[in-house]
């Protein structure tokens, strides 16, 4: 049995795990909805989003769980740094790692183009490995990170980033069920807060204000990475 596996808080993650899926015509399963966990598996592809550096804290408690005999990870980023987070599964979680993938993607904080067809179509040498018998492993090298990127990054995310409800919230709750940061009816996110920003897109009275600093608007702009890293 193969599957592949997603964890998305903006479509990202989700646009590119149904373009392998489709293509290997593989069963496709939602992290966040606990499908297809406890069942064994041949291949699995797990595509995730990096937040700040590092591997999104869902993912790798779902990476802890999963039993598959050979791991393809693909990482989305936001066009600035993917961090280490391929070296580090590889590494950490004892699995074979076939293959794996860095996608550029749209960044949570900047109004820009997201996961194009071309990036897509740079995955098909990592598909068609996927589509073989046998399978040889791949290593990663160690890629460097910020010097802060392992500091406390829900601590970061909160001071770059405030997040509030206004008063033309309807009450829908909508941001609480995609997200277990936001608790009962306050206007701010409790500590645990990464601001991925799921629930600001799924909010349809644009009730949810987001204000950045001047620090990270600054870190923003600069220059932004286009290239997709296959490791086959």
């Amino acid at each position: 049995m193969n599957a592949v596996f997603y964890y998305s808080n903006t479509d990202q993650s989700k646009t590119v795990a149904e373009y392998i899926a489709n293509a290997l015509g593989w069963d496709i399963f939602n992290i966040e909805d606990g499908d297809g966990e406890g069942l064994e598996y041949e291949k699995a592809f797990v595509v995730f989003p990096v937040h700040c550096q590092n591997i999104p804290a869902r993912v790798k408690s779902f990476l802890s769980n999963l039993l598959a005999r050979y791991l393809i990870p693909v990482a989305t980023y936001g066009r600035m740094h993917h961090g280490n987070v391929l070296y580090e599964i590889e590494n950490d979680y004892g699995f074979t790692v076939i293959g794996g993938a860095f996608v550029p993607a749209k960044h949570t904080y900047i109004e820009e183009e997201g996961v194009s067809s071309a990036d897509l179509w740079a995955l098909e040498p990592l598909i068609e490995k996927a589509r073989e018998g046998k399978a040889s492993s791949v290593s990663f090298l160690r890629e460097k990170k910020d010097l802060f990127a392992d500091l406390a990054p829900e601590w970061r995310s909160r001071v770059g980033v405030s997040l509030r409800r206004t008063k033309d919230c309807k009450g829908c709750l909508l941001c609480e069920a995609v997200c277990p940061c936001w608790k009962g009816r306050e206007r701010t996110p409790s500590k645990e807060c990464i601001r991925c920003l799921k629930c600001v897109s799924v909010c349809k009275e644009k009730a949810l204000k987001v204000r950045l600093t001047l620090p990270l608007k600054l870190y923003l702009r600069k220059k932004k990475l286009s290239e997709v890293k296959v490791f086959v």
